[in-house]
């Protein structure tokens, strides 16, 4: 049952999700900023592999993507309130202003800019939808590797230097 649910889930998420993220793609290249030397180092620690073309938008609240009824859905197959601290559409990131200089957020918003990376748009978020709600969003694959991949490079004060300067203890 509940991966027909998530079959059906992906099939009604993924399309108008998709052309959500084109679109705030060209919006957040054409008011984005790129990433700093520093986050250029921590988004290929995490392996982001053309770091050079994520851009960065800070807002006061980071969308949530798709139309309303989308937002209702996805409440109901768990997926987090509607607030989010950054979101990533591929290369392009959406921050939330106070969160903006997070390193760890920041981190975790490139390894889904890498997964984006290896599986393009529709094939990622055909992924991540189904399994966050087949597996549970906590549970899924892609958010597990989010949420881990960035500890190994990232500190509590933050990748201060790229990973092969790190002090070895710090690596």
């Amino acid at each position: 049952m509940r991966f027909l649910l998530a079959l059906c889930s992906v099939t009604l998420l993924a399309p108008p999700i998709t052309l959500w993220i084109w679109l705030s793609q060209q919006r957040i290249l054409r008011n984005g900023r790129p990433l700093s030397e520093q986050e250029t180092f921590l988004a290929k620690a995490v392996g982001v592999k053309n770091a050079a073309a994520i851009r960065v938008l800070a807002l006061e609240t980071v969308p949530m993507p798709g139309p309303r009824w989308t937002h209702r859905l996805a409440q109901g197959l768990g997926f987090p309130a509607l607030t989010a601290a950054g979101m990533s559409s591929g290369k392009r990131i959406y921050l939330q202003r106070k969160f903006q200089d997070r390193r760890l957020l920041l981190a975790y918003e490139c390894v889904h800019a890498a997964q984006y990376e290896r599986h393009g748009i529709f094939g990622f978020l055909r992924r991540y939808l189904f399994q966050s709600v087949h597996d549970a969003y906590v549970n899924a694959t892609f958010e597990r590797e989010a949420i881990e991949r960035p500890s190994t490079c990232v500190g509590a004060s933050g990748l201060t230097k790229p990973p092969h300067q790190q002090p070895r203890s710090a690596r």
